[in-house]
């Protein structure tokens, strides 16, 4: 009892797109920077995934064979970085310490925060749409129970409806179209600072992570800062 209006549609595409692409970076980000960020605040050794992730980390006594994930059989490369107190995310023992810190809790977390903030800014349109619903259905219940032979137009031939003055339809039209307009507004508002979430979201976690870890560890460096 209720169609969509090309506006509305729109809506619904910007919404499908920004919640596939704020999916993408909570999967996509974790597994690429996590490593990365945890090199930027203890200077372990860490870096991007692509550039060899953990294999550079204080942890590890001796560097990936080339073209392998793993140290040469034979005559090993020792990794100058190599040395106690450990990094303390890598070396983290607990199971709950180590998945506070994994790119799979981060993915979730970052999802998670998105989609309430999503949600707490989209509330308003929730709302509207589903009072629109319920008008629409009302109103094409109201109109399937007149009579359409008894319709009749005036002079103008304007499609104004006479007889039911309530039935304008261009009035209609219009109306429909001023709300596919707002609600695509709406969506389209804050589009770009929604999809950052997951990052500010990544940031925060991590470097509240990092204190945290830092603090509960004997390691010396955080940011730069020594103790």
């Amino acid at each position: 009892c209720w169609y969509l209006t090309r506006e509305e549609i729109y809506y619904i595409v910007y919404g499908v797109i920004e919640v596939l692409l704020s999916l993408g970076i909570s999967i996509g980000w974790p597994k690429i920077g996590q490593l990365w960020y945890c090199g930027a605040q203890y200077n372990c050794g860490c870096t991007w995934s692509f550039d060899g992730g953990v294999t550079r980390c204080n942890i590890k006594e001796y560097l990936p064979a080339p073209g392998s994930d793993t140290p040469a059989p034979s005559d090993p490369t020792p990794n100058p970085n190599y040395g106690k107190p450990f990094c303390p995310w890598c070396n983290a023992k607990s199971k709950v310490a180590a998945f506070l810190v994994n790119p799979d809790c981060l993915t979730i977390i970052m999802f998670l925060t998105y989609l309430a903030v999503a949600c707490y800014q989209w509330r308003k349109y929730i709302k509207l749409i589903i009072k629109e619903l319920k008008f629409s259905c009302n109103k094409n219940k109201e109109t399937s129970e007149i009579d359409m032979d008894e319709i009749t137009t005036n002079n103008n031939n304007n499609g104004v409806d006479d007889y039911h003055p309530h039935l304008n339809m261009p009035d209609l039209m219009k109306e429909e179209a001023d709300k596919g307009k707002y609600y695509t507004k709406l969506i389209c508002k804050g589009f770009w600072s929604r999809v950052m979430v997951p990052f500010y979201t990544f940031f925060i976690w991590d470097t509240i992570m990092g204190f945290i870890f830092w603090r509960a560890s004997d390691y010396p460096h955080w940011f730069g800062i020594d103790r």
